[in-house]
């Protein structure tokens, strides 16, 4: 769905074959626009029949692909970008959800200087069960989409955790984030699992 690399990196997804000997890869795609895209997270749905992802973006991108299911079409700061694609044996034609997600400050990235985490220090997590996909990030972003009436529904310090809940089929149906942290300075997320 998304065949050219543009910018300095790339984020991407590959599948390989379950061979018992030595698995070849079966079809790859780029996620991503002409800007610089790090840190690709990625899970499989328990049915084993989707692939969700997210991709940190750098500001200043276009070219990304089209938006499909999007739970959020406006990209302003570093963003994640976060979708669905079917897992296949051969390349599926189009990302089933393709959405930007972030608020209009940063996500996914490190903003202290370098002060506790290295300059290209980059966190965005990903886990699905067979309903919804939930993405896990960093942000300074005080409107993050989807967050009215979560359990946190407003950023507590400079820099805060977030999730959201998104549908595996996109659209507003059942999307939801919420805010995780306290008042200091750096919250950062390190791992996100669905049960």
């Amino acid at each position: 769905p998304d065949n050219v690399f543009g910018g300095t990196k790339e984020g991407y997804i590959m599948r390989f074959n379950n061979a018992t000997t030595i698995p070849t890869a079966q079809w790859s795609t780029y996620v991503g626009g002409n800007s610089v895209e790090d840190f690709t997270a990625i899970c499989l749905t328990p049915d084993k029949t989707k692939l969700a992802f997210s991709v940190y973006t750098a500001t200043g991108g276009a070219a990304y692909p089209a938006l499909v299911n999007a739970v959020d079409n406006t990209i302003a700061g570093s963003e994640l970008l976060v979708g669905v694609i079917n897992n296949q044996a051969t390349v599926p034609a189009a990302f089933n959800v393709f959405s930007y997600l972030g608020g209009s400050g940063n996500e996914g990235e490190n903003l202290n200087g370098g002060l506790e985490f290295p300059n290209d220090f980059r966190s965005c997590v990903v886990s699905a069960d067979n309903t919804y996909f939930y993405v896990g990030g960093n942000t300074v972003s005080n409107n993050i989409p989807g967050t009215a009436g979560s359990s946190q529904p407003a950023i507590a310090g400079q820099y805060d955790m977030f999730v959201s809940r998104i549908a595996l089929v996109g659209g507003a149906a059942g999307f939801k984030s919420t805010y995780l942290g306290g008042a200091s300075n750096h919250d950062v997320i390190g791992g996100l699992a669905a049960d």
